[in-house]
């Protein structure tokens, strides 16, 4: 993060893989970019002791149009939709 991003948000999600494998993951909102982070837990006495992995992809806030979520048994389906030429743009 730079000087100019400030966090917002984040959300530890379990993301299941095309192979039913859970993977987890958190999703941290800043007030420049929505990140995907691959992350793992290690216990230290009682506490849990996070550790960022890999960044999956992140992408800037204000190329998102819509999120839509839905719910399906007992899971949540979120789909993030963004404006591709507008991000294309700020990325470059």
């Amino acid at each position: 993060m730079d000087d100019s991003d400030c966090y917002q948000f984040h959300a530890y999600l379990l993301k299941t893989n095309r192979f039913g494998s859970a993977q987890p993951r958190f999703v941290v909102l800043t007030t420049i970019w929505m990140v995907n982070a691959k992350a793992s837990f290690a216990k230290q006495g009682t506490a849990s002791i996070i550790k960022f992995e890999k960044l999956k992809w992140k992408f800037p806030i204000e190329a998102i149009v819509k999120i839509a979520l839905t719910e399906k048994a007992d899971k949540f389906n979120v789909n993030i939709f963004s404006d591709l030429k507008k991000q294309n743009e700020i990325l470059s």
